[in-house]
């Protein structure tokens, strides 16, 4: 069996270490934040979070923590994730790492913000969190509201 990893290749059944993806969080809300880390580390992913641009920074501009993918939500204070996308897309130092807009928003108008902004991508937080997470955060709201519990 041949096993990539971030070491190189090695056949024969060898334990390779494998990379492991980095993905920056940033949330405004620590319990979102924390929700989607949970679920992303439970898929082998790096993991790290930011409740702010200004934090988000500190962690891409640190090669230790420089994340693969920024999952960015796009309604937070002082800066949102719009102008953010933007500062980090229109930045050469930043170059390679994709950001994908989080919201709880409607889809259409999520696609639409994401392609004018130049995003990378887009996914609604009901897809990260599952149905009956986002239905339990936004108990108003349709998402999961088909969902039966058990």
């Amino acid at each position: 069996m041949l096993q990539v990893g971030a070491r190189g290749w090695e056949g024969g059944g060898a334990v390779v270490e494998e990379k492991k993806w980095r993905v920056l969080v940033v949330d405004d809300s620590l319990t979102t934040a924390m929700l989607i880390r949970g679920e992303l580390s439970e898929q082998n992913f790096e993991v790290h979070t930011a409740a702010a641009v200004d934090e988000a920074t500190r962690t891409i501009l640190n090669k230790a923590t420089r994340p693969d993918l920024v999952l960015l939500d796009v309604m937070m204070p002082d800066v949102d994730g719009q102008s953010y996308c933007r500062f980090l897309k229109g930045n050469d130092i930043f170059k390679g790492i994709k950001v994908v807009l989080c919201s709880g928003m409607d889809e259409t108008e999520l696609k639409e913000l994401a392609r004018t902004c130049g995003a990378d991508g887009y996914v609604l937080k009901s897809k990260i969190l599952g149905k009956w997470l986002a239905q339990e955060l936004n108990p108003g709201g349709s998402a999961g509201a088909s969902t039966a519990k058990s």
